[in-house]
């Protein structure tokens, strides 16, 4: 029986070998191939369902519906409210096949592979080869965007030429997309470095050269919002941690005061330069408002379960020159809502907007409270934590001007760090994984 248990447990050792195998491609390719990401998640996902039918074939089978049972999470009730209301405003919707494709592509999708990491990955040693992949993708996209800054004009694996401005894109589509990247990257890469093998002279050397490299790529994305959103995320995390460890006044005051100091920096920087800044001109900051207008007309007229999933561009469309008999060669190009959370409540109703919400408070609720009480498991790193819960901060506060959530590298990659932060602050108890 024991040989038969071993056995078992060494097949699922291999199971989760395969899917990391695919997952840590897909991580290699995230700011570079649409392609391989779909391939690198189609292949993991295959793997699990292959996993969980071998697992159901050698064990317990009376049951039958626990075989896809994702893991145990503190994000799993929301997410399933969520993906429940979404279903809902795919049979309200007018679109219904596109609506109904885009359940599965646009919003399961990365849903699904934040399950896939948490059952590939179950400790750190596991999680720093993810981060290793993470940390060479990071350098190498920065490198591409330098060249592509300062010498060739497009980056080296795709073509893709500078923004106007100009301004460094890599990879991705614009110069925001880039930043978003850099924002998640540098802290979840600092607490990284600030581990494990990386002491001594190789910590005081590596952790300034990585925000040498990241920020000085993140400078030529010239993205405001980005800079604005890494600093709040920083300062966010700052005040966590000092009201959990219940500084001193003088302590929290010199925190203030750096803060301060630390925006107006940023905002001097911002004056001096601010003709490189075309994306942020009055005329595009006003653009943004009439849109953020019309989009809040449209969650007034369909409230509770929106218009439906993948509608936004049509129907804001229509909403905006239809109504006002606006003739055809006079209307823009149809566009995303630039902030996410404003296009959830449009597609999905407040309800869907609630659910959503409820995931993330879910998520900081969890994090702050291990942060203030936590018994660290052995090997369990306190600075990697902090450096995921940063950087998720920083993109989240960032999608409320542009469109991340709709981006599928950036929404696989804030939710592969969602995942290595739970993995992060697992703890084991009798041999079963408990999330506190």
């Amino acid at each position: 029986m024991s040989d038969g248990l071993s056995q078992g447990h060494t097949s699922e050792e291999r199971f989760d070998q395969i899917m990391r195998i695919f997952l840590y491609v897909l991580t290699l390719m995230l700011p570079y191939s649409t392609a391989v990401i779909e391939w690198g998640f189609g292949l993991a996902l295959v793997t699990f369902i292959a996993k969980r039918i071998y697992l159901f074939k050698c064990g317990d089978r009376t049951r039958l519906w626990e075989i896809f049972r994702p893991k145990e999470n503190p994000l799993n009730r929301p997410i399933a409210v969520y993906l429940f209301v979404c279903l809902i405003s795919v049979f309200r919707s007018d679109q219904f096949a596109d609506s109904f494709e885009s359940l599965f592509t646009k919003t399961a999708e990365p849903i699904i592979l934040y399950f896939l990491f948490l059952e590939a990955f179950r400790n750190e040693k596991q999680l720093r080869v993810l981060l290793m992949v993470l940390l060479s993708t990071a350098v190498v996209t920065c490198i591409d965007a330098v060249v592509q800054f300062h010498i060739t004009g497009q980056d080296f694996f795709l073509g893709r030429p500078l923004s106007k401005g100009p301004r460094a894109t890599a990879g991705f589509n614009a110069p925001n997309g880039l930043g978003a990247y850099l924002i998640m990257s540098l802290p979840v890469l600092t607490g990284f470095l600030y581990t494990g093998p990386w002491k001594g002279m190789r910590r005081r050397f590596t952790i300034p050269l990585l925000w040498g490299i990241l920020g000085y790529t993140l400078i030529l994305t010239f993205s405001r919002g980005a800079w604005l959103s890494l600093v709040l995320g920083c300062i966010v995390t700052g005040a966590i941690i000092m009201l959990k460890q219940k500084c001193g006044s003088r302590q929290i005051l010199a925190f203030l005061l750096g803060s301060v100091l630390l925006l107006a920096l940023i905002s001097s920087y911002y004056v001096s330069h601010k003709d490189r800044f075309s994306s942020l001109n009055r005329s595009v900051l006003n653009w943004r408002l009439e849109i953020w207008s019309d989009t809040v007309g449209m969650v007034r007229e369909r409230p509770w379960f929106g218009y439906g999933l993948n509608t936004y561009m049509r129907k804001f469309q229509s909403y905006r020159y239809d109504r006002r008999l606006i003739p055809k060669y006079k209307r823009k190009n149809a566009t995303y809502a630039h902030n996410c959370y404003l296009q959830i409540a449009m597609e999905s109703g407040l309800v869907g907007f609630a659910a959503f919400m409820w995931i993330v408070i879910s998520y900081y609720q969890f994090v702050i409270r291990k942060l203030g009480d936590i018994v660290w498991r052995s090997g369990a790193s306190l600075a990697m934590v902090v450096g995921c819960f940063t950087g998720v901060t920083a993109f989240k506060i960032h999608a409320f001007f542009d469109t991340h959530f709709y981006s599928l590298p950036l929404v696989a990659y804030l939710w592969t760090v969602l995942a290595v932060t739970v993995v992060l602050l697992n703890s084991q108890e009798n041999g079963k994984e408990v999330y506190v």
